[in-house]
């Protein structure tokens, strides 16, 4: 094994990792956002599997899952392996050094390993900007936002408040909201702004929304503010187990 896969394993755990960063303050509720990659030849169900036996292990130091989507659709961005996002949850900072530390996680590892592309995953600590709890029925848009260089919560927050009124009569809206504190481990956009979480009705409400003037109109604030290369874009539904 070299270095490189060496440190992808020891840092991303697929679910749960090892890391207190100097940002989390006990008290403050945070979130491990995954992006699933799978080894090749290993199917949804073998992942379900490995959630099964987590989550409990989790559970023991207050972390849980609150969202959990598969991804259907590849829409953009350089993440097209992922099969699904989970959104995890912690009151305490030390819990994620203490489910990596438990004897029950342990055990897992060598399932971790088979399962899971430890190389090609994505996993990102955040902060919740708001949170309306899992979505459960309806059309899912994974949006994980990366800004130009020079651009930030300002401009996206100005954007957002002229687009959103637009999806909105498209049947789209967000639904949640993470700020991104920082990237952890694998290969994904190492500095995207955030992850929005959209609902919407039905999936040509987002053919809809692009064929708008008013929306149209947005295009060159848009691609002033956006990095299109590091973005990442998935149609998803409410996970299947």
């Amino acid at each position: 094994m070299d270095r490189r896969t060496f440190l992808n394993r020891s840092i991303a755990a697929a679910a749960v990792t090892p890391f207190i960063g100097a940002a989390y303050a006990s008290g403050d509720v945070f979130n491990l956002i995954d992006f699933v990659v799978l080894n090749d030849a290993v199917s949804i169900e073998a992942r379900n599997q490995y959630e099964a036996v987590l989550e409990p292990v989790a559970a023991r130091y207050g972390a849980r899952v609150v969202h959990s989507y598969d991804l259907q659709a590849h829409l953009a961005g350089p993440m097209p392996e992922a099969v699904r996002i989970n959104v995890w949850q912690f009151a305490d900072p030390k819990a994620l050094a203490n489910v990596s530390a438990d004897p029950d996680y342990a055990a897992l590892v060598p399932t971790r390993d088979r399962v899971h592309n430890m190389e090609a995953l994505r996993l990102y600590m955040a902060q919740p900007i708001r949170d309306a709890g899992p979505i459960e029925e309806g059309v899912i848009l994974v949006d994980l936002v990366s800004m130009a260089d020079g651009a930030g919560d300002a401009e996206r927050d100005a954007y957002e408040a002229k687009m959103a009124p637009l999806a909105a009569k498209q049947g789209f809206e967000v639904h949640s909201a993470f700020r991104i504190l920082e990237k952890i481990g694998g290969k994904g956009p190492r500095s995207p702004l955030r992850l929005n979480l959209w609902k919407g009705q039905d999936p040509e409400g987002m053919a809809r929304l692009s064929a708008d003037p008013e929306y149209q109109a947005l295009a060159s604030e848009r691609d002033a503010i956006t990095d299109f290369s590091r973005l990442a874009l998935f149609m998803a539904k409410p996970r299947e187990t």
